[in-house]
């Protein structure tokens, strides 16, 4: 394997998500199976490392000076075969686990380093950070580690993280000390310990528990494919050849990657901009069109893509206007001339009144026919629920399903753990009943702005504290009102508007005072028809989207396979 190899791997695959990361789990997998570099004849064995070894376990006179407790060395099966020269041995046979000191923390060097899981670059084992003892807290009891030893993380998350020390220090016992028992290639050691198949053997053995680790006991059986020193070497100067590239190749990718963001929020967001004319939008949507296939790459940007069409569709900029619409100011003249129709207890505002107070704070121009409201002036209800009497004693097995704001979802009600009262305390809630056609906004919390229109087949429904009733008086608006709470400007004047600590929320007065742009009853139906067709679109270019992704990543899967299978290297009889 060479980096003209890889290279023409990579350009097969390169659309895959997770290329470079299994490029990098492949280049592992050609090291510890002799299939990286040629073996030579010439290599002194890796017979002749374990006959050292065992001289110098003499030397130390037992074998419980090199570990503590029982030695297990016969290690477990490697489902691959390995080049002649080469031994698979149990990792206690070549090293001592756990090779650190425990030190009481108020005898550390305060000179020395103090290493942490976080310092250690997951999947490089590059480090990241190196802080002295005293700039840490060191109150637990911590593993006096050694130049040369290989430090690595016992935890199932962090099983990538294993790093060689380059000088004397100080771990958290959440890392173990590895410590060859005569001098191998130490950089050879630590791929072998990243690698997929330690990794998997690890993760296999620690399933089914809360905190997946490594027992010491799993650890001293723990296969390792033991090559030559010699090819050691040569196999840590290609490996690092290698995965250079693959660092490079990573590069080029998170650099063509935030090319392609800035491509997409730049068409996006001059696509969206409400006060261009019209020739300048018709500019920016022909340019969004044609680089649409370049800024619909991940799903991240057809959701981007998605929030563009409602701003287009709350703005009067995604479909033409029809002059034989019925404008929205006779809508609103409706409403304050049949005020007592809507409201009791509420008076709005004359039509002129209403537009004078707007005038400073409407974020846009309309088009033609279009006239701008608030939310308090077109609904008859807005307001969040209550807590029943009791709490989540109340809740019942069944009965009138009370909305919750993890209900609440943009795409519709998900009632798959919706929570129940009986008839006796939905009766006491009258007031936040829930009527067909309502929308229900989220107003606290992670999920402010997600938004549910209620079907008509609900039936009986409450609502929390942390869900809010927005009821219109206009028939037939629902569903564009919908699509006007989730676009971008009104979700993040929701989150600007919040008050209160912790969860925070948006007060029911300042909901009341947002703007809405109302367009004609005729318009609202067509704009709504659109956004449907494209968000159906969106939601086929995302499937196709996903179905490329596996089938890329099924791709490169398949190729790693055949080429883990093919290749094989033999003795040669050259010396390198």
């Amino acid at each position: 394997m060479n980096c003209a190899n890889l290279l023409t791997l990579y350009e097969r695959v390169a659309d895959a998500p997770d290329a470079v990361p299994k490029l990098r789990r492949f280049v592992l997998d050609l090291a510890v199976r002799g299939k990286l570099v040629e073996q030579d004849p010439n290599d002194d064995p890796a017979s002749g490392i374990l006959s050292r070894i065992a001289k110098e376990k003499i030397h130390y006179g037992s074998l419980k000076k090199c570990h503590r407790g029982k030695i297990n060395d016969e290690p477990v099966a490697l489902p691959y075969k390995l080049p002649e020269s080469w031994k698979c041995v149990a990792l206690s046979k070549v090293f001592i686990y756990d090779a650190g000191t425990k030190r009481n923390p108020a005898t550390l060097d305060p000179t020395y380093w103090l290493l942490e899981l976080e310092d250690i670059e997951k999947h490089t084992g590059n480090l990241l950070s190196r802080r002295l003892v005293a700039s840490r807290d060191s109150k637990s009891t911590k593993s006096e580690f050694k130049k040369g030893d290989i430090l690595l993380g016992k935890l199932a998350p962090y099983l990538n993280k294993v790093l060689v020390a380059d000088k004397n220090g100080y771990s958290t016992t959440e890392i173990v000390a590895i410590r060859p028992i005569i001098p191998l290639n130490a950089h050879y050691c630590a791929m072998a310990l990243r690698s997929p198949d330690f990794v998997e053997y690890v993760t296999r053995l620690g399933q089914g528990t809360t905190m997946p680790r490594l027992r010491t006991v799993d650890a001293l059986r723990a296969p390792f494919p033991l090559p030559p020193i010699a090819e050691q070497r040569r196999i840590v100067a290609k490996a690092n050849e290698l995965l250079a590239l693959c660092d490079k190749l990573e590069d080029s990718r998170i650099r063509r990657e935030e090319t392609r963001d800035r491509l997409t929020r730049a068409s996006f967001a001059r696509l969206g901009k409400p006060d261009a004319d019209l020739d300048t939008f018709r500019a920016h949507a022909r340019f969004a069109i044609n680089v649409l296939p370049k800024v619909t790459a991940r799903s991240d940007q057809i959701d981007r893509l998605r929030q563009t069409i409602l701003a287009l569709a709350v703005c009067g900029r995604l479909v033409e206007q029809d002059p034989r619409d019925e404008p929205a100011e006779s809508l609103l003249q409706f409403l304050a001339s049949n005020k007592t129709q809507f409201s009791k207890t509420k008076k709005s505002q004359s039509l002129s009144a209403l537009k004078q107070e707007l005038s400073d704070q409407i974020p846009y121009r309309l088009p033609l026919g279009w006239e701008w409201s608030t939310v308090g002036e077109i609904c008859s209800k807005t307001g969040s629920g209550s807590t029943p009497r009791g709490g989540q004693a109340a809740y019942k097995s069944s009965g009138v399903p009370f909305l919750r704001s993890q209900n609440i979802h943009d795409e519709g009600l998900q009632l798959s753990d919706v929570a129940f009262i009986d008839k006796q305390m939905h009766k006491r809630m009258s007031g936040t009943a829930v009527l067909a056609g309502d929308l229900l906004l989220n107003i606290t919390g992670g999920s402010i702005g997600r938004c549910s229109l209620v079907p008509d087949d609900l039936g009986p429904a409450n609502i929390s504290q942390h869900v809010s009733i927005v009821r219109t008086k206009i028939d037939g608006s629902q569903r564009f009102l919908h699509y006007w709470i989730r676009a971008p400007y009104i979700q993040k004047l929701m989150i600007d508007e919040q008050t209160g600590a912790g969860r925070g929320g948006l007060p029911k007065y300042k909901m009341d005072q947002f703007p809405v742009p109302l367009p004609p009853l005729g318009e609202q139906q067509r704009i709504v028809a659109k956004v449907n067709e494209l968000m159906e679109l969106c939601n086929d270019m995302e499937t196709k989207l996903f179905s490329r992704e596996i089938i890329d990543s099924s791709l490169l899967d398949s190729i790693i396979y055949n080429s883990l299978n093919s290749m094989n290297f033999r003795r040669n009889s050259v010396h390198h």
